[in-house]
């Protein structure tokens, strides 16, 4: 998502920097973003370290770099960029409902603090950002103001395959099976996307004996994952991958069983690539089966049964006409619409005067 709007910048406008709170990872996104020209800051902060000096080298940095406005994305972003006080306009995206999410990650005591604590932070931000509705609304039960700019994809990363024989040879590559239906599972492996259920559900389909699932992701539940696989020949562990879109474009469905997300990006990314989405009854999923209709199936229950017969319902089991999916559908979830909406948005907020505006990115 933040790659998607810094590069939909108008760089007459804007120019943007990003800055990483935390020490990258070899696997980041750091080399993409020097690449298409973005200034990123690397902080290399401890978590300890971010609350103890954090503030002071984030507002040293943004008076030495001469920043317009403030973007951030995340729980301590939030919280470092509440104390600076600077006389620049801010902003922050909330991507999830976080009462939810930081209860699930991190127990009831702990995530209520951490939700609690960010939403009183947020009333320091000159403007609060949801990515979908649902989140929306939890953020204003909160008391707080919040508008709505939906996630968006880049639609040239990931586009329908052009034929059959385009997915043939793609699978040809990644050493797929051709005649077999493939399920692809995407995403961190945590309790918010339930992905145990999927495996346990997998193998008690009656889809699985004609079938092989793909778990393309990596996070604590791995090994519960495996343990729930139980050695079986059709299920394979991929780890956190780089070529999601070959994936998505390779598969016949992409699964998701969680119990709450914002505007995921998975299911973004698998309806622009024309995959068959069997996704959980949860709003957000419904708002994407309305825009992508022939597409999506809902099925109620997060447990391997309902796992297992909504495979067993909606899973293809011959091959089919690829899907493409409505040019309205597209545009409404493209990552240039999102830039778009996030630029109209800083227009209203900056002073307007002839030179391009300097944006900075806070990332958790």
């Amino acid at each position: 998502m933040l790659e998607g709007i810094v590069r939909g910048y108008d760089p007459a406008n804007y120019q943007a920097t990003v800055a990483t709170l935390s020490p990258n990872p070899s696997d980041s996104a750091l080399n993409d973003f020097h690449s298409f020209g973005i200034r990123v800051e690397e902080m290399n902060l401890s978590r300890a370290a971010s609350f103890l000096v954090g503030s002071r080298l984030v507002r040293d940095m943004i008076q030495a770099l001469k920043i317009d406005l403030v973007h951030c994305h995340g729980f301590r972003a939030d919280i470092l960029f509440n104390k600076p006080r600077l006389e620049v306009p801010t902003v922050s995206t909330i991507h999830s409902d976080l009462l939810t999410d930081y209860q699930m990650l991190n127990g009831r005591v702990v995530g209520t603090w951490m939700a609690r604590r960010e939403y009183a932070a947020l009333s320091g931000f000159n403007r609060v950002v949801a990515v979908s509705e649902t989140v929306a609304e939890a953020v204003r039960s909160h008391g707080l103001q919040c508008e709505v700019i939906a996630n968006g994809i880049d639609l040239n990363a990931y586009h329908p395959p052009s034929s059959l024989s385009e997915k043939v040879l793609l699978r040809q590559r990644l050493r797929l099976p051709l005649e077999r239906t493939v399920v692809l599972h995407t995403g961190s492996l945590t309790n918010r996307k339930q992905p145990v259920e999927v495996v346990a559900g997998f193998l008690g389909s009656r889809l699985s004996k004609n079938a092989v699932l793909l778990v393309a992701g990596e996070g604590p539940l791995r090994q519960r994952c495996e343990q729930a696989a139980a050695g079986a020949k059709n299920i394979f562990f991929l780890g956190k991958r780089q070529d999601i879109p070959d994936l998505l474009r390779a598969s016949d469905v992409l699964i998701s069983n969680s119990v709450s997300e914002g505007l995921p990006m998975a299911l973004l990314e698998g309806c622009a690539c024309g995959t068959h989405i069997i996704a959980s009854d949860i709003s957000s999923h419904r708002h994407i089966r309305d825009m992508f209709a022939q597409q999506v199936f809902i099925y109620s229950g997060h447990k391997p049964q309902a796992v297992a017969a909504a495979l067993d319902a909606n899973g293809p089991r011959e091959k089919v006409d690829m899907l493409q999916p409505p040019r309205e559908s597209l545009d409404a979830i493209s990552a240039s619409r999102m830039s778009r909406a996030y630029q109209s948005l800083y227009d209203n907020l900056c002073a307007r005067d002839s030179r391009p505006r300097r944006t900075a990115t806070l990332q958790s």
